[in-house]
């Protein structure tokens, strides 16, 4: 540092002190030429010294930093707050050819302009200094009487009451892709409704709305009822439609304009606009996005409701069309800044004011006018006769600040101090006195000394604020925080702060909730800086409590606690957003709202008004509230979460309760109201009432979707919707009359490589005739021969044939009736080939069959329809191309072409055997399949208890799994009968465990029915039904039961896995009708 480090200012000095000014008039420079380079100073008649900065002074000569001189002045600046120059020094400087040696105190900081004092603009003739006598100028210059101001309102009342109405037209923009949004009507509170028929009838006579159609767009309504009067207030949630409205650009007034209007003028009015929202006319179509819902029908607006967010750059641009042309006059969005240095010139301000007002039918708040007042303040400025001061208000906090009495406390001033130490130059030097108090080993104690040393360093914070000035171009963040008994705000750009604020809480807020304390915060911050931040796009506010960011983002009828939503109310205005900031980065708005003057302030009586509507959608009946807040006052859980929303919730989770850290990972969405703690909009449920609640959700058996879309808009607890899905999977009834259940993955029957390898068979019945259908897995070859009957000798006197002429297959795959019958069984071994059944009700796995008998039937109508031979049908089917395939039934069989009515030459007719992959492939078949089936099948085990869906009566009854077969197929155990049911029938049992632990019966310890439709046979002769394992629980659980119609069949012990051909055994058990019963084995696709 150049500097002369010998010198340091000693406060012992005897100190001199001087002005410099106002920094803040209006501005006027004159150039000088300093070795050789030109600076530009600002001329300024306040000051009594020159002024020139540390790093000006170096860019015209680092070589002048050596020369500089101690010295003991100290410079007092706006607000009587001190500056303590680096030094003095004497430079030589040319002005209009002479040369003038000028002394000029050094000031370290980039804040500060170069500034030439009254004496010396004297010395350079720039100022020429006149003596004037004057008299009472309130006497002399006064020409006309100005009336006090009730009779100046009195006078023209026209302009000061009604609703006025703008000349222009307000559109309103939607962006590209706007979602309209249409809100039902919600309930109204059965006192408001005569008032708010009253209400909406006088805004109606007052063309402020009109009843419409429902459109695409339909507002929620809210309504303010005030708390002293009862009178009601109402407007939109216009949320989502300032989502997608297209803001306007308008040139907003700058401070430097302002100022320069403003400056050198001793008297001052301030008008405001009266409901100025209700004096801009909307368009047709504009009116239809602000409609809304109520009980007495659909309303729209006619003119702009409250709190749309392209309002306030439509009163700039309205207000200076009107106001703007009147020399005097400052507009700032619906304010109007009138000015004069006497009271005449102000007295016809006034009047153009007025004529202008009245001339395009605006309307002006009486309650809000500043009356020929000889200052105001505005834009943290304050404006008089002796020129632009900085507003006191904006470093009062900081200057207010109390003397530590903790470390604890003096770690967050310092904290402070280290936030600012980039903006402020040797900020750092200033708290050297107080490092030593940190000291873990050093004894807190406080001194008058330490009390100086604290008052510079608020001299020094506030000094900086107020040379920061505040441009309405730049970006805003406004840092908000609140103690158990006071709030502290910030207002910053580019990380600079600009204005502070504090206050203490009164007595009723010191007893809100935490999160409730934190709005008003915000609340605060918005209405101390409203001048500064109203109709800015770029307000970023910064909270150190989380939950906060979910309440600002969420529409007004889905905030339950009703002080939040007065809160959030007050806030529709503004247009911002609302970040989480750690309070360990909030340094500023952390300390001042715990180290705040205290202060008395008025009660806001608005915040006992009370919001209706926006709440009463999921509104409880009375004794159900009664009761829920008789059991949450016991529920020790749901009472430690009211403790945390009032006091903070903690920063980790707790660890020893699951339900207590469910909660606190939904803290941001948890809030309090009138007993009762709410998720959202929902309720939740103490412990005590929740299954009293699931009764009430399941006591009509709907279904388990509908169960949980009533549930989740009405209440909540952690699990809620496993608890239903419980219930539901437990009750007897809903699994009675369940759905059938989604297909499982399909699962299909191998191809052969070979012709007639497998085959598959079924009968088709047309026109009182039968006929016996049989087609070739692997050529699709169709036989189809005529039956007198449906008996197992028919069928068989029909097979022979087919296979004396193909040969006999090795697995023959059909249904269960007549092919299961022992004449057929028999005829299967004595042919030495595989019977393989289907499983009871379920044709889909026999596929091919039911395929093969459409194409027959088809065939058949058409033959008779048109006297065609039948056995040309089945030629030419033959003959034509499989489908997906390019080859026929007859050369995949044959090898060969058959010979048609068809001309056809003898190289088409010649044998070519087949040899192609494509033909057992079945590419995409499971695919297609399989989007619509279930992604993971059921496995059962011996034991489970399941449902069985009945054939007949297609209900769901209880049943057990006894023994598992291949294929998907299982034997089950209805009470003391058995049936074998495919995997899509079964259904597991997840809420009973009656047959869970039953014992599993041994393959030969059960009977086997074997005819459709015939009751349940009895255990074979000497067994004891109550002796079976499970029995007597299963004869009681299902007394009265409605047996399922089928054929009930036995476990396979007859074929082994592999599919051999080797022929069952006799089991030695008999049906009814004195039938053995023989179980082959079954393929279940």
């Amino acid at each position: 540092n150049p500097i002369n480090e010998n010198y340091r200012f000693d406060p012992s000095f005897d100190e001199q002190y001087f002005d410099i000014g106002c920094l803040g008039r209006a501005q006027w420079h004159v150039r000088l030429l300093i070795n050789g380079k030109y600076v530009k100073f600002k001329v300024d008649t306040g000051a009594e010294v020159n002024v020139i900065p540390l790093n000006v002074l170096r860019s015209v000569s680092p070589s002048y930093l050596t020369t500089i001189m101690p010295c003991t002045q100290v410079l007092v600046g706006f607000g009587g707050f001190k500056i303590y120059p680096a030094g003095k020094i004497e430079l030589i400087v040319d002005y209009q050819g002479k040369s003038f040696s000028l002394v000029f105190l050094v000031v370290d900081s980039p804040h500060v302009n170069p500034i030439l004092s009254c004496s010396t603009c004297e010395k350079l003739d720039l100022l020429e200094r006149k003596f004037v006598e004057t008299t009472s100028s309130r006497a002399v210059i006064r020409s006309v009487p100005v009336p006090d101001l009730e009779t100046f309102v009195n006078t023209n009342i026209d302009v000061f009451s009604g609703v006025g109405c703008f000349p222009d037209v307000l559109t309103l923009q939607l962006k590209p892709g706007a979602i309209p949004k249409s809100c039902p009507a919600r309930r109204v509170p059965f006192k408001l409704l005569d008032r708010l028929k009253l209400r909406l009838d006088e805004l109606e006579s007052l063309q402020i709305i009109e009843k419409c159609e429902a459109g695409e767009w339909v507002n929620n309504l809210v309504i303010v009822e005030k708390h002293k009067t009862g009178d009601l207030r109402l407007c939109i949630d216009p949320q989502q439609l300032n989502k997608f409205l297209v803001r306007d650009y308008v040139l907003i007034p700058t401070v430097e304009e302002l100022t320069s209007q403003l400056a050198k003028k001793k008297l001052f009015c301030v008008f405001d606009l009266k409901d100025g929202f209700y004096q801009v006319k909307l368009d047709q179509a504009s009116s239809k996005l602000c409609s809304f819902s109520s009980p007495f029908g659909v309303y729209r607006f006619l003119r702009a409701p409250f709190g749309l967010s392209v309002l306030p750059e439509y009163f700039q641009k309205m207000t200076t069309k009107i106001f703007g042309g009147i020399e005097g006059v400052s507009v700032y969005f619906d304010d109007l800044l009138c000015a004069a240095e006497t009271e005449v010139e102000l007295w016809g301000i006034v009047n153009k004011v007025v004529d202008a007002a009245r001339k395009n039918s605006v309307v002006l708040n009486p309650k809000k006018v500043q009356f020929f007042v000889r200052s105001v303040r505005f834009l943290g400025l304050n404006f008089d006769e002796s020129g632009i001061q900085p507003d006191k208000d904006r470093i009062k906090a900081i200057m207010e600040l109390e003397n530590p009495s903790s470390r604890k406390d003096l770690m967050r001033i310092l904290g402070t101090v280290n936030y600012l130490r980039s903006f402020i130059p040797k900020l750092s030097e200033l708290v050297v006195p107080f490092r030593s108090l940190l000291k873990k080993d050093v004894e807190w104690g406080w001194s008058d000394f330490l009390s100086g040393e604290l008052q510079k360093l608020k001299e020094a914070i506030a000094n900086h604020a107020l040379l920061t000035p505040f441009d309405p171009s730049k970006p805003i963040t406004i840092h908000a925080d609140s103690s158990q008994y006071a709030m502290g705000c910030a207002l910053m750009q580019e990380g600079n702060p600009v204005i502070y604020a504090s206050r203490s809480l009164t007595e009723t807020e010191q007893n809100y909730a935490q999160i409730e304390k934190e709005l008003l915060s915000v609340v605060f911050a918005f209405q101390k800086f409203h001048n500064f931040v109203y109709g800015h796009s770029g307000v970023t506010v910064c909270s150190d409590h989380n939950p906060l960011t979910t309440i600002i983002s969420k529409d007004l009828h889905k905030i339950t606690n009703n002080r939040l939503r007065r809160l959030r109310l007050k806030l529709l205005p503004y247009t911002f957003s609302l970040n989480y900031l750690a309070g360990k980065n909030m340094h500023i708005a952390d300390l001042l709202s715990r180290n705040c003057h205290p202060t008395k302030s008025e009660v806001d009586i608005s915040m006992f008004d009370m919001v209706h509507v926006v709440s009463t959608s999921n509104e409880l009946s009375p004794p159900i509230t009664s009761k829920l807040q008789l059991a949450t006052s016991t529920d020790s859980n749901l009472q430690q979460v009211f403790q945390f929303y009032l006091k903070g919730w903690p920063k980790c989770p707790p660890t020893s309760n699951d339900e207590l850290r469910h909660y606190w990972s939904l803290k941001n969405d948890i809030t309090v109201c009138k007993g009762l703690v709410y998720l959202n909009d929902c309720v939740i449920v103490p412990v005590s009432m929740r299954q009293e609640t699931l009764g009430l959700l399941h006591e009509t058996h709907l279904s388990l979707t509908k169960m949980k879309d009533q549930a989740r808009t009405a209440f909540y607890w952690p699990g809620m919707m496993s608890d239903l899905q419980n219930l539901v999977l437990a009750c007897s009834i809903c699994n009675k009359f369940q759905r059938n259940k989604i297909k499982n993955p399909l699962q299909s029957h191998n191809i052969p490589e070979i012709p007639f390898y497998k085959v598959a068979a079924d009968i088709a019945d047309l026109d009182g005739k039968s006929f016996l259908v049989l087609v070739d897995f692997y050529s699709r070859w169709i036989e189809v021969e005529p039956i007198p009957n449906k008996s197992a000798g028919a069928i068989i006197n029909a097979l022979k044939p087919i296979f004396g002429r193909f040969g006999i297959p090795t697995v023959f795959f059909s249904d269960n009736v007549p092919f299961n019958s022992y004449e057929f069984r028999q005829f299967a071994t004595s042919w030495n080939f595989i019977l393989m059944t289907s499983s009871p009700h379920y044709p889909r796995s026999n596929g091919l069959a039911e395929k093969a008998v459409g194409i027959a039937k088809s065939m058949l109508l058409k033959s008779k329809e048109n006297n065609v031979d039948f056995n040309l049908y089945l030629l030419n089917y033959r003959n034509s191309c499989v489908a997906n395939l390019p080859y026929s039934p007859a050369q995949l069989i044959q090898s060969r072409r058959l010979n048609t009515k068809l001309p056809s030459t003898l190289a088409n007719l010649k044998p070519s055997a087949v040899s192609d992959p494509l033909v057992t492939s079945k590419l995409g078949q499971a695919g297609m399949y399989n989007k619509t089936a279930r992604i993971h099948e059921h496995t059962f085990a011996v034991g489970d208890p399941v449902y069985i869906r009945n054939p007949t009566s297609h209900r769901w009854e209880k049943g057990v799994i006894r023994e598992n077969l291949d294929n998907r197929s299982h034997i089950v155990q209805i009470g003391n009968s058995f049936y074998r049911r495919t995997s899509q029938f079964i259904r597991p049992d997840r809420g009973s465990g009656v047959f869970a632990k039953c014992p599993v019966l041994p393959s030969h310890d059960f009977p086997i029915e074997d005819t459709p439709g015939e009751p349940l046979v009895t255990p074979r002769t000497g067994t004891d039904p109550s002796a079976l394992p499970g029995s007597a629980s299963c004869q009681q659980e299902w007394a009265g039961w409605t047996e399922l119609g089928g054929t009930p069949h036995g476990p396979n012990s007859m074929l082994s896995s592999t599919g051999s051909a080797h022929t069952p055994a006799p089991t030695g058990r008999f049906t009814r009708y004195g039938r053995e019963i023989v179980v082959p084995k079954r393929l279940d696709l």
